[in-house]
């Protein structure tokens, strides 16, 4: 800068003869020698200025101009400074070249008005004096050898002397550096800033500074690169401060890469999100600094894959007790370069890894009943990157307890149970007893004691193995109690050939099923006899012999209760030929023959009569009787009276001399005919006859051997057997007649008969002359029984009943006894061939056993095993929906609380479908499709897998968010993308309000509704409404292909604005009004091709910060300049043409990869309203055109030398030019 004017009085004024104030004449014609600024660097200032010699005084230099000379101004200089001060009617002009500054005086016409007009003069005086000032040092370079911490700076010697030179660094580091030399260096810098160094050659007191030269250090790198969120589409990442970059404006240049193409992203904070990668992809990303003078760092670069895809559809595809056989889908994007991670884990085991390539994986070397969470993860090719897991959780099929015993300890009301313990892991086991006593254990023993039970039943005993949600049940184990002994026996008639016998009911055994197995015995033999009542008679016994009887009673399984035994003798047979072997008058003399069966220990009572007593109630007299007891067969009685008839009975006694209490008499008469007659027989003389006395019967008739059509008899040979004896036997029943079989055997099989029919079988021992007989012989039994045959059991899908059904059996029948074990018990007896069994319960297994009964006979057939249909779940709710899973609950089926059962869930969409099973009462629906409609059945597996009617339910899982999850918004109008994964439905993408208050921030949420009124999750924005404000006058005239305006910063309180982009329209008067939807992708190009009339021309980028002061910044933006930036060229302007602008703010702003044009619905923005018309100048006005470009001119030099003098201390210039009709200032 030139020294300021001196003080002293002007010379001027002091020499009233100098021409100029005599004879003012216009020196300036033009003022285009006062604004140029493509003159060559070289000043002249002629004919008025001598320019002085070196190293003289300061003298004046004005010359006297001739009337009509010309000022001219060459300049090599690109910036002049003109001083124009103007008062009376003199114009005094100091002009500043790089060797003089000039002051003089002068004078120049004001401009005329329009009219043409004079408006005056205007002139001002100033001190007039020469200063020789120091040359400017030349060809300055400032160089940061890419450094980010030092400068090289250079210059060459100007002309004329110079003793040093003074360098001044000005930024955020000041320094200054004084040399002889033409090189300085600046080291020791803060990286990426701007810093100004200025020159100043110095002459003994005289000093002259360069124009300062701009130049920046490099930015440091950024700090340590570090990835805090890996998805399958995006990649976050982050980076340290760089060094001594702290609070500095810079941005940070992201490239990122995978082996097709590459993109870049700009951000101003220290962290940023890629999005829209592809999945399980490797992407470079390289991240600069990017500081003043847009100078980058070295770059830091690092790879990373994005995260594959979850694998679909994890399932069992079967498992044993020491494996499971997964098998899944292949993720979305699948690669073939991908692996999966399969990992395994459980309560018990540590986690095991495995990697398969394929889509399937057998795991082995489990534990049975083992309860196993398998995670599938999809990892990329790096072998390091994985999905997001899948899991799937199931249990191995259950060990079986082993060796399963159940022993009754040969009592009636207990039964013990012991195993072994199963191979794999068991939590406990639940034992189940089930028959006329129902009973549930659950115990972590191997052992338990079922008590109080009923004797004489079969149970059924289930072990059910137990290991967290998952059980396994043995086999059915069949056990019964022992039954009960029967009560009192008491012989309601004794023979000498059979005994009768009856019982009491044992204990808690009526109406069970049951025989009694009666055991009798001499010393010689034994015999057995079953009966199914409470009496029996034993036949075909020996006369007069002791027999021990014992009884027991057959229940369930065969098992025979403690014995009940009781000794008693058959009766004697009777004396034979009682008779009189000689008589008195006072005696008779009795002899007799020996019973059959005689036995040497018999002995025989006889009543004799003794003395005669006379009873006078009576009026007569009587005998008393003396018993007589003798071991041999012959009695001599005496002191009898003459002619009185007396009876004699002998009585034969069995050992002990006890009488049988059933002992049969045989008597025998003497009859005294008259008085003095003997007695005596009679015979018929000339008569004679032959006749067989009776065989002895047959002894000890048995059955051997019994079918449902035939009897084994045998039976043992007669007393006094001869071998011409031959055996009659007769069969006899209710249904059939008689009949009769010859046999000269001690056996018989005795067929045709008719099954569960009562035969009665008699046998007579018939002598040689085939018609005499002994007495009959009779064995009572049953043919077996028929079983039901094609026993059928239906539950006919029922929850509660069961149907049986059987067909007739061959023979006799008289009623079915149907019996049905388990957690319901009944037992119903009929005539027909099927019954129902109803108010079962649900879910369960049911023993079914058919016996036929006959008379005293049955015969149960094996038991048939069926279940109820389980109850449908209840109550079926959803707890969660949401894009791509479904959680579900329902309710305990009807009865089946505690009951072994699984839930099926079969769920579909239009395309197929997937079922998967679980004990629990809920489940969540994994790897689904947003917005699509399931259809979730339900059913209840119970008892052989049974399945209950299902429970179904619809239901549309959550629509995906909208796509970007990014909303537009402005004065009027929300915008955002289209859903992911959601086509064919209806939808909007845009919604306009009106009457909204300017500047009020606004909170918008937009959610998806898809079918059946289901919502996605909401994308909320709160942001301010447009400010009501409208660009109405540009900063300047505009010239024909240029506009210039300022704008205000936006004001928002939701995120950081980013970007501003200037929108132009020529379409028609739109002020006020805010741009369509769909113009931010409009380029220049395509305005030039008549493909728009709205476009975007020019991206701003904003320092890294919050705005909340409106109007508290401004930015300026000079449309048609033919900058470029992303995909938008900012193109000039049409002369003559009306445009209306428009600023869009941007919180969020993505490019399009190839177009570099903005991504509209994935960017956030708030829009100024369009401005009121401005309208370019006709390109034919020169003056217009050279006033625009002189006004810009002038405005960019007269500010660096306003910077100039600033810096320097100096007093502010003014600039006072006149062109045209217009004043600039």
């Amino acid at each position: 800068m030139p020294p300021p004017p001196s003080t002293k009085p002007c010379p001027i004024h002091q020499n009233p003869g100098h021409p100029f104030t005599k004879t003012p004449a216009p020196f300036i014609k033009t003022p285009a020698p006062f604004i140029k600024t493509s003159e060559p660097h070289h000043q002249t200032l002629a004919p008025f200025i001598n320019p002085l010699p070196p190293h003289q005084s300061p003298a004046p230099f004005i010359k006297t101009p001739a009337p009509n000379d010309r000022l001219s101004l060459q300049s090599e200089r690109s910036e002049i400074t003109v001083t124009a001060c103007h008062c009376d009617q003199t114009l005094h002009i100091a002009v500043t070249d790089s060797r003089v500054t000039a002051w003089g005086a002068g004078y120049v016409p004001r401009p005329r008005s329009a009219q043409g007009k004079a408006t005056g003069h205007v002139c001002q005086p100033i001190c007039n004096r020469l200063t020789h000032v120091s040359s400017l040092a030349q060809n300055i370079t400032v160089n940061n050898k890419n450094t980010t911490n030092s400068f090289s700076v250079n210059w060459t010697i100007p002309a004329g002397k110079v003793d040093n030179y003074t360098v001044t660094l000005n930024g955020d580091v000041n320094r200054t550096i004084t040399t002889n030399s033409t090189q300085v260096h600046f080291t020791d810098l803060l990286p990426g800033r701007n810093y100004s160094i200025t020159i100043q050659t110095i002459s003994s007191n005289c000093s002259q500074s360069a124009a300062p030269v701009i130049e920046a250090t490099y930015s440091a790198s950024p700090g340590s690169l570090n990835f805090t969120n890996i998805r399958t589409d995006t990649i976050s990442l982050s980076w340290g401060e760089p060094v001594n970059m702290a609070n500095v404006t810079k941005t940070f240049k992201i490239t990122y890469s995978n082996s097709l193409s590459s993109w870049t992203v700009s951000v101003n904070t220290l962290n940023a999100t890629l999005q829209n990668l592809t999945s399980g992809t490797n992407y470079t990303i390289t991240v600069v600094t990017v500081g003043a003078q847009q100078y980058q760092s070295s770059p830091v670069t690092s790879s990373i894959y994005t995260k594959p895809m979850p694998v679909k559809q994890l399932r069992n595809n079967g498992t044993t007790t020491v494996s499971v056989f997964l098998i899944w889908g292949q993720p979305d994007e699948y690669r073939s370069d991908y692996t999966y991670r399969v990992q395994t884990a459980s309560p018990l085991s540590v986690v095991i890894d495995q990697r398969t390539a394929s889509n399937q994986l057998n795991v082995t070397n489990l534990s049975p009943g083992v309860t196993y969470t398998f995670t599938v993860f999809t990892r990329a090719a790096d072998n390091v990157t994985e999905s997001q897991s899948v899991s799937y959780t199931t249990c191995t099929v259950l060990g079986l307890a082993q060796n399963i015993t159940v022993n009754n300890k040969n009592t009636t009301n207990s039964l013990s149970v012991n195993w072994t313990i199963p191979a794999g892991k068991v939590d406990n086991y639940t034992v189940i007893l089930s028959g006329d006593v129902n009973r549930t254990f659950t115990t972590n023993s191997t052992q338990v004691d079922f008590t109080e039970l009923l004797p004489g039943r079969n149970y059924s005993i289930t072990i059910q193995t137990v290991s967290s949600n998952c059980s396994q049940s043995a086999a059915l184990v069949i056990e019964a109690t022992y039954p009960a002994s029967p009560g009192s026996l008491n012989f309601t008639n004794i023979g000498t050939n059979t005994i009768s016998l009856s019982l009491g009911e044992p204990v808690n055994m009526a109406n069970v099923t049951k025989t009694f197995k009666i055991t009798y015995s001499n010393s010689l033999s034994s015999w057995t006899v079953s009966v199914n009542t409470l009496n029996a008679t034993l036949q075909n016994l020996t006369s007069g012999t002791n027999y021990t009887i014992t009884v027991v009673t057959v229940g369930a399984r065969q098992y025979q209760s403690s014995p009940v035994t009781s000794s008693i003798y058959t009766k004697p047979m009777p004396v034979k030929q009682l008779r009189n072997n000689g008589t008195t008058t006072v005696s008779v003399f009795l002899i007799w023959g020996q019973p059959d069966e005689y036995r040497s220990d018999y002995t025989y009572r006889i009543p004799v009569p003794g003395e005669l007593v006379f009873i006078s109630g009576l009026s007569s007299s009587i005998y008393t009787m003396i018993d007589q007891r003798m071991a041999s067969n012959q009695l001599n009685v005496t002191n009898l009276t003459p002619g009185v008839t007396y009876t004699f009975t002998t009585t034969v006694y069995i050992p002990g001399n006890m009488l049988n209490d059933s002992t049969q008499n045989f008597q025998f008469h003497l009859h005294k005919t008259d008085a003095d007659n003997c007695l005596h027989s009679s015979s018929r003389s000339g008569l004679s006859s032959s006749i067989y006395t009776k065989p002895m019967p047959v002894k000890q008739l048995r059955n051997n051997g019994t079918t449902t059509v035939s009897v084994f008899l045998i039976w043992g040979q007669p007393d006094e057997y001869r071998s011409d004896y031959t055996y009659r036997v007769q069969t006899a029943s209710p249904l059939s007649v008689v009949i009769d079989q010859r046999t000269a055997s001690n056996q018989l099989n005795v067929t045709n008969l008719t099954p569960g029919v009562t035969y009665t079988f008699t046998v007579f021992t018939r002598a040689a002359d085939n018609v005499t007989e002994s007495q009959a012989v009779s064995y009572t039994t049953c043919t077996v029984s028929g079983l039901a045959q094609n026993i059928r059991v239906t539950n006919r899908n029922t929850t509660d009943s069961l149907s049986v059904n059987w067909t007739i059996t061959a023979g006799k029948v008289d009623y079915y006894t149907v019996t049905l074990n388990g957690d319901v018990n009944r037992t119903i007896t009929t005539n027909s061939t099927q019954v129902n069994f109803t108010d079962l319960l649900p879910g369960r297994n049911y023993s079914i056993t058919i016996q036929t009964v006959s008379s005293n006979c049955s015969q149960s057939a094996v038991p048939v095993i069926e279940a109820t249909y389980p109850a449908s779940p209840s109550s079926l709710n959803f707890t969660n929906i949401r894009t791509n899973t479904i959680s579900l609950s329902w309710g305990e089926p009807v009865n089946m609380a505690n009951v072994t059962k699984t839930f099926k869930i079969t769920y579909s969409n239009s395309s197929s479908s997937w079922t998967v099973t679980v004990n629990s009462l809920n489940v969540t629906l994994q790897n689904l499709t947003s917005g699509t409609n399931y259809t979730i059945t339900v059913v209840t597996v119970g008892a052989r897998q049974y399945q209950s009617s299902p429970v179904t339910i619809s239901a549309f899982t959550n629509t995906t968010l909208p796509g970007s999850s990014k909303i537009g918004m402005n004065k009027m109008l929300l915008s955002w993308g289209e859903p992911v994964n959601v086509s064919n439905i209806s939808k909007s993408f845009n919604l306009t309000y009106s009457n909204l208050t300017s500047r009020t921030n606004y909170t918008a949420a937009v959610v998806t509704v898809g079918a059946r009124q289901y919502q996605s999750s909401p994308v909320t924005i709160s942001a301010f409404t447009s400010v009501n404000w409208i660009l109405t006058q540009p900063d300047g005239p505009p010239s024909s292909s240029q506009i210039s305006f300022s704008f205000p910063e936006f004001e928002n309180t939701n995120e950081p604005l980013k970007s501003y982009a200037v929108i132009v329209t020529t379409g028609g008067n739109v002020a006020g009004q805010v741009p369509n939807r769909g113009i931010l992708n409009k380029t220049y190009n395509d305005f030039k091709n008549k493909k728009t009339n709205t476009y975007v021309t020019n991206i701003k980028e904003t320092a890294s910060r919050t705005l909340r002061s409106l109007k508290a910044n401004s930015v300026t933006v000079i449309i048609g300049a033919g900058d470029k930036k992303y995909g938008y060229y900012n193109g000039p302007l049409e002369p003559s043409t009306s445009y209306w602008i428009s600023v869009a703010g941007f919180t969020a702003i993505e490019f399009d990869n190839a177009t570099g044009t903005i991504l509209e619905d994935r960017s956030v923005a708030i829009f100024y309203p369009f401005s009121n018309e401005i309208k370019t100048s006709d390109n034919s006005s020169q003056n217009s055109s050279q006033l625009s470009d002189a006004i810009q001119t002038a405005r960019l030099n007269h500010q660096k030398d306003e910077n100039a003098a600033a810096r320097a201390n100096l007093p502010l210039p003014s600039l006072h030019v006149y062109v045209g009709d217009y004043n600039i200032s």
